[in-house]
């Protein structure tokens, strides 16, 4: 048998060993050969066999956050030297430069197995921008919005979501805010992007991105999105599966000064996912995009474009009970 073994094991000949006619070292290396061979019999591994790629669930139907956890997510984007344009009938077309930058942090505690309590604790923002060789104009920092730092008490009943103030009637704009925000939570997005069939390093596959309720800054969403299982690595002794997201998608802007505008995105980015808590632990996007004002038009008021690279910066952090 040890023969047999021995026969399925050489050395290249590029090694000048396997055609050796030194008897000693002939015997020498029969020697190893066997040995290796048995090594990895007893080991129950063939020389050729390999080891398949183990496989992993990335999302549940259930939310991540366990009862008396919090869950706390800080996003961030920045457009640098961003393209401007503006038009209007009859006038000759403004160009300059816009630098955009914002941020926001979002707690969101489990409180009960169908109940949560949802804060905007943070949101703050800059624009800048020079149009025709202007000096530098310098907007307004961003205002809190109609729901910051205004706790929602979201409650999960047959499947469904409804969310309303902690305290107090909301006027209409909050109304608005809290339509907007039940619906991405009751989306579970993570599920849509991941799937809750096990999956491989090496795997990748296509997301509807109609399906989502918001990806990168942009809802009601069009066009196409994979993503590929790159590896798993540690991080922070976490963990974690590195995915790689490439889109090219048409939405329409979720927030900000021009939103509702139509927006386009194509770009590519990484997401370091905890394995054990179904977590995005951090995400960072990098996407050429365009902006466009879809409230004007050239005879009702100036239309702004604006073009550039954008970057996404998601970080999430699960604190457990």
């Amino acid at each position: 048998m040890a023969a047999a073994e021995s026969s399925a094991f050489s050395f290249p000949p590029a090694w000048g060993l396997s055609g050796h006619s030194d008897p000693v070292m002939k015997t020498l290396l029969s020697g190893l050969a066997s040995a290796t061979a048995l090594l990895l019999a007893t080991a129950g591994i063939s020389p050729a066999e390999e080891k398949p790629a183990e496989s992993y669930v990335l999302a549940k139907k259930e939310s991540p956050i366990p009862v008396g956890g919090k869950l706390t997510e800080s996003d961030s984007f920045e457009v640098k030297d961003g393209l401007l344009t503006i038009k209007a009938r009859g006038e000759k077309d403004e160009t300059g430069k816009v630098n955009l930058d914002g941020s926001q942090t979002i707690v969101t505690e489990r409180i009960a197995a169908t109940r949560y309590r949802r804060t905007q604790t943070q949101i703050a923002g800059t624009s800048k921008s020079a149009v025709s060789g202007e000096d530098e104009k310098v907007d307004p920092p961003l205002m809190p919005g109609p729901l910051t730092r205004k706790p929602l008490f979201i409650e999960e009943k047959d499947g469904s979501y409804s969310a309303s103030l902690l305290s107090g009637a909301p006027t209409a704009e909050q109304q608005e805010e809290i339509k907007l925000f039940t619906s991405i939570f009751a989306r579970n997005d993570a599920l849509l992007l991941y799937g809750d069939t096990p999956r491989k390093p090496g795997d990748t596959w296509k997301v509807d991105p109609k399906q989502l309720a918001e990806f990168a800054g942009a809802m009601e969403l069009s066009g196409s999105l994979t993503i590929e299982f790159v590896e798993i690595k540690e991080v922070g002794g976490v963990r974690c599966a590195v995915l790689k997201p490439v889109f090219d998608l048409r939405g329409v802007l979720a927030r900000g000064t021009l939103s509702g505008g139509n927006l386009t995105l194509k770009g590519e980015g990484s997401t370091l996912r905890s394995l054990a808590d179904l977590v995005d632990l951090e995400t960072k996007l990098e996407a050429k995009f365009t902006l466009k004002d879809a409230s004007a038009t050239p005879d009702a008021g100036p239309v702004i474009t604006m073009q550039g690279t954008m970057r996404f910066e998601d970080h999430n952090t699960l604190a457990k009970p």
